[in-house]
């Protein structure tokens, strides 16, 4: 795209996330976050999102435009609250992101006569369509549909009247991934009336994938390779949220390096009420839970405990919960500490699997086990303000989870399992309150977490809340991308 100086562009931003609203998103938590730094900012932002039928609603940040999503992955919802889950993925429930939006699990709202499900007449909430896992149908979808299936419904907002309307006033145009699918809709009307598109890169698009198909087929790297390098070719700008996944796309497009911005996850900020279209009482920042830090288990007779929160591999295929839960039962089986594990988030049903065949060792070695569904994202701070030490996992070599910033807000040890040359490994180096062991290192693993227990037995902890995460800061990094004149 050309860059021409001295033209003033209009403050609308036209945001394409098809998973706007949606319950359980982390991703809302982002997305949810750009909103509102651009509202304040005095942005007018239009938000497409996807759903079961076309209409628009005004809301104090601009305006939602729903377009109906012909494969129904999305609910339409707009209404509940964002839940804790794992990273920008949820693989196992399409209604809920689109990484690998096939075969899982889907939500609809009793909204319009597409409605499929039943309600609960005591709550009045929807109940959840299980569909059987079908790899053959997820293999058949991914090769047919690229880059991802969500592109069925990104054709009809290229060309839909209510998003062309507000397209040809918008001076930028915003999509964030997953699914990047999404970007392929704002390219197309970035091109054809002029707003600078920026990408949001949530995860890797080839780095780390997390569609199977992608990570297996060279012919499908081939194909979104392609795809890949024509968006970053017509956006303006691209966001991505860690060094690493900076530096792995700057080694495949050197020419167009100085396009990347990296703008990371940030300390925990409310986003509820924008799925509600109702404005917050403090726009700015409206949550910074320096919560209340809880004492520690000092008292040897009280059991330890520990939380992890999210997916495990339905998120991220590479994630082996055994590199956390075995040198854990090590030491339940040793004896020497009395232990309490809670796993907080939806599963599917391989990992509800897996959890409940460790449940049987931690409870056979005297250690309580303990599985608690998705709660709001505010109920999953104050559950882990609780925990004494909090359990974290990555075999990624870009991503940094978007629980690792909560973590770190609400002030608890945190157990960190990852490889050393990841953006993880680095990040949690600089922050005290971090254990970090790579798996494949068994003689750190033992001292790393011996050394865990005993300095919350005695209360040795030392925390920081490192300011390139706080919100403020990253907000004045984001706007400064939209200071174009």
């Amino acid at each position: 795209m050309t860059e021409t100086a001295g033209i003033k562009r209009s403050k609308t931003v036209l945001f394409i996330a098809p998973f706007w609203g949606e319950s359980g998103n982390v991703g809302m938590l982002r997305a949810g976050r750009i909103v509102q730094w651009l509202a304040d900012e005095g942005f007018k932002v239009i938000v497409v999102r996807a759903g079961l039928r076309d209409r628009s609603q005004e809301t104090h940040f601009g305006e939602v435009i729903t377009i109906r999503d012909p494969l129904r992955f999305y609910p339409d919802d707009l209404h509940g609250p964002v839940a804790i889950q794992d990273e920008s993925i949820s693989t196992d429930n399409p209604a809920k992101v689109v990484g690998d939006p096939i075969n899982k699990t889907i939500l609809y709202q009793k909204t319009t006569k597409h409605f499929t499900g039943s309600i609960d007449s005591h709550t009045n909430r929807t109940r959840r369509i299980v569909r059987k896992p079908n790899r053959l149908r997820r293999w058949l979808a991914y090769a047919l549909l690229i880059p991802d299936p969500v592109i069925i419904w990104a054709r009809r907002v290229k060309r839909h009247p209510l998003v062309i309307d507000r397209a040809a006033v918008s001076g930028w145009i915003l999509a964030s991934s997953p699914p990047e699918s999404s970007f392929i809709a704002a390219a197309f009307l970035s091109r054809r009336f002029g707003g600078l598109f920026l990408m949001d890169m949530r995860d890797g698009w080839l780095d780390d994938p997390m569609k199977p198909l992608l990570r297996y087929s060279t012919i499908q790297q081939w194909r979104e390779e392609r795809l890949e390098k024509r968006m970053i070719q017509c956006a303006w700008r691209v966001i991505v949220t860690s060094e690493s996944w900076k530096s792995m796309l700057e080694s495949r497009y050197s020419d167009w390096k100085d396009k990347i911005r990296v703008i990371t996850n940030a300390y925990p900020f409310e986003t509820n009420a924008l799925c509600s279209g109702k404005k917050t009482a403090n726009t700015t920042e409206s949550i910074n839970p320096e919560l209340k830090k809880q004492k520690s288990a000092t008292d040897k007779t009280q059991a330890v405990r520990f939380l992890y929160a999210g997916r495990l591999f339905s998120s991220r295929p590479e994630r082996n919960v055994n590199h956390l839960l075995e040198p854990l039962l090590k030491v339940a089986e040793r004896g020497s500490v009395t232990g309490e594990i809670c796993f907080l988030g939806n599963m599917v049903i391989d990992e509800e699997k897996i959890l409940q065949s460790w449940a049987e060792k931690f409870q056979h070695a005297g250690w309580e086990w303990k599985r608690s569904n998705s709660v709001t994202h505010h109920q999953a701070l104050e559950r882990m303000s609780h925990a004494d030490i909090l359990l974290l996992l990555s075999a990624s070599r870009g991503s940094i989870p978007a629980k690792f910033y909560d973590y770190i807000a609400v002030k608890k040890p945190i157990l960190v399992a990852c490889p050393t040359d990841s953006a993880l490994f680095r990040a949690a180096l600089q922050i005290p309150q971090c254990y970090c062991f790579d798996p494949v290192n068994e003689q750190a693993i033992d001292s790393t977490i011996n050394q865990l227990l005993i300095d919350v037995s005695e209360d040795h902890v030392s925390f920081s809340r490192p300011v390139e995460y706080e919100p403020a800061r990253l907000r004045k990094e984001f706007l400064s991308l939209f200071a174009y004149e």
